[in-house]
């Protein structure tokens, strides 16, 4: 499990009972202090450039804070083993065309076409 990672100059506070339905929340900004903590993390970004975040609320103090959301993909792996290969968000790059046989006539169907040539009476499907 990796260790909490916490913004520092980035504060979340609860909205009142009475706000209305449209203010989700409200915080506030240390501008000197979030400004020291974003060049000493910078490695923290990701291909685009941001870091995320999570507002949670502790258990024990029930006070908000904001933590780094350092959550990750697992790498999806390929039949024989090895990765996909992946963007710079993790997402998986797409995969090159013309790796996959691509049927070019209804002859290449036979094997997987059902051998029933009957044909199917749509008052026949129970739903």
């Amino acid at each position: 499990m990796n260790e909490k990672q916490f913004i520092a100059g980035f504060y979340s506070n609860d909205v009142a009972d009475t706000a209305p339905d449209w203010i989700l929340g409200k915080g506030s900004i240390k501008v000197s202090l979030l400004k020291e903590w974003l060049e000493e993390n910078k490695h923290l970004a990701d291909g685009d450039g941001f870091i995320r975040y999570t507002i949670k609320r502790s258990q024990t103090t029930k006070k908000r804070y904001v933590e780094v959301d350092t959550w990750k993909p697992t790498p999806r792996t390929q039949p024989d083993g090895t990765a996909y290969p992946q963007d710079d968000n993790g997402a998986v790059a797409a995969i090159e065309t013309g790796t996959h046989p691509v049927p070019t006539s209804d002859d290449q169907f036979e094997d997987i076409a059902p051998t029933n040539k009957e044909a199917i009476n749509p008052e026949d499907i129970p739903f």
